[in-house]
């Protein structure tokens, strides 16, 4: 998406799919709550994620497209970047999942 023309049909639909993506995965991490039954400071991320998505595809339809890119990249950044590797940690189901399909003790 980063580095595709923009405006185009294809950023749309790309832009499109991956917005929904990012609202159905933090919507379900609602459902997997941390060991001890609480919910971390990654649930607190999936929260403005569901604020922000909705409010960066507004942005976009109404024209205001520096905000659009600042909360796209921003989502990108603190979702995928900063998230991930957090979420992949060996203490965290996701993670000890990951090992386990990957074979990995």
């Amino acid at each position: 998406m980063f580095l595709r023309r923009k405006g185009t049909v294809t950023h749309v639909w790309f832009g499109r799919s991956w917005a929904v993506l990012m609202m159905a995965v933090a919507l379900s991490s609602f459902a997997i709550p941390g060991a001890d039954g609480k919910y971390s400071w990654i649930h607190g991320l999936s929260a403005y994620v569901t604020i922000a998505v909705p409010f960066a595809v507004y942005s976009a339809v109404r024209g205001r497209i520096a905000a659009h890119r600042r909360l796209m990249f921003g989502l990108y950044i603190g979702g995928l970047v900063v998230a991930g590797p957090f979420a992949l940690h060996p203490g965290r189901l996701l993670g000890h999942a990951v090992r386990s399909a990957l074979g990995v003790a």
